[in-house]
């Protein structure tokens, strides 16, 4: 998906399944419906850089040097940024069950913790690579289940939690520098996917370096699940990925792509809202969705994509019921992911 869509940076999720994109070539931050029809723009005074929501559905945003929060019509009810609380590069930003913000600031090689009324709480860590230490945090993701806080800690290539509750104390640590699994080049985001009764069921992690999202089960010293995707500009592929959210009314993965693209992955069986969950549309519908995409990048592709209509073909045969019209390249991008 790439209509409404500058520089994706970071995404939040209300429990209607609606994301929250923060997009600083946007001026703001962007609000999106199930189907990817841009709702509303919630303009900013500073790039946006990255977005989480509190308990009463306020947007806190960081901006670089301050952060704000939102309400849902976009006036501005508080500002964290001077004095005590003053950032040198405010990003990654989470928001727990009890409202307390917690906000990495990438300069500073820490992480400040607000009450939701903007009191300073506290500072964790410094730069250094022990245990609660940071080398260039990047994303903050609050996880409800275990009630921790994880900060992916980009620099010393690893994922470090935190108790939200009580001192805020460091819990672990998941990731060594490397490319094979549960390690990591350079981890700038975390999201989580629950069961029905709310229990972890998976968390998946970008890096930017590697282009990757690597899937985990964080109990104990954490699980190694697989990888999705890899460095290309194809369909399912990545370019330097940013931050991702979760859907779990329709069981997607939200990727924010380095290319201004958001990528949309079904997990067991999840899809887009209103398209037809047909095995022989889905094949034809990616097909095309993967020859837009490398069309749109002047990449010639033709003997592959004449390979897949021919695959394509055969499959159809074997389809019992008419297929819909797939929308020609000229037609909007966005709708044929989102509709």
């Amino acid at each position: 998906m790439y209509e409404n869509l500058g520089t994706p940076v970071s995404i939040a999720m209300d429990p209607r399944g609606f994301y929250y994109v923060a997009d600083p070539r946007k001026g703001g931050v962007n609000k999106f419906d199930l189907s990817g029809k841009l709702l509303q723009l919630f303009r900013t005074a500073s790039p946006a850089r990255a977005v989480a929501l509190d308990n009463r559905g306020n947007l806190v945003v960081s901006m670089g040097t301050s952060v704000a929060l939102l309400d849902q019509q976009g006036a501005q009810k508080l500002l964290l940024g001077s004095g005590l609380g003053q950032f040198k590069y405010a990003i990654g930003i989470a928001v727990d069950a009890r409202g307390y913000i917690w906000v990495a600031d990438n300069e500073a090689h820490n992480v400040t913790i607000f009450t939701s009324a903007g009191t300073l709480v506290k500072t964790i860590g410094g730069i250094g690579n022990a245990s609660g230490q940071f080398d260039f945090p990047v994303g903050v993701s609050y996880e409800k289940a275990a009630d921790q806080v994880v900060v992916a800690d980009a620099g010393n290539h690893r994922l470090q939690f935190f108790d939200a509750g009580s001192n805020n104390a460091f819990v672990k640590s998941i990731g060594t520098y490397g490319t094979g699994p549960l390690q990591f080049q350079y981890p700038v985001g975390a999201a989580f996917e629950y069961d029905q009764a709310g229990q972890l069921n998976r968390m998946y992690v970008t890096d930017l370096h590697m282009s990757k999202v690597q899937v985990l089960d964080p109990a104990g010293i954490g699980t190694f699940l697989k990888f999705i995707g890899f460095s290309g500009l194809v369909s399912g592929t990545f370019m330097d990925p940013m931050a991702l959210g979760f859907d779990p009314l329709n069981k997607r993965l939200i990727v924010a792509n380095g290319n201004g693209r958001l990528h949309l992955f079904g997990i067991d069986g999840g899809g887009n809202p209103g398209l037809p969950h047909l095995d022989c549309l889905c094949h034809r519908v990616a097909a095309h969705i993967q020859y837009v995409l490398l069309w749109d990048h002047g990449v010639s592709y033709h003997s592959a994509h004449r390979r897949r209509l021919r695959s394509h073909t055969s499959r159809r045969r074997r389809c019992q019921q008419p297929l819909p019209e797939v929308p020609q390249p000229a037609d909007d991008g966005a709708r044929v992911l989102g509709q």
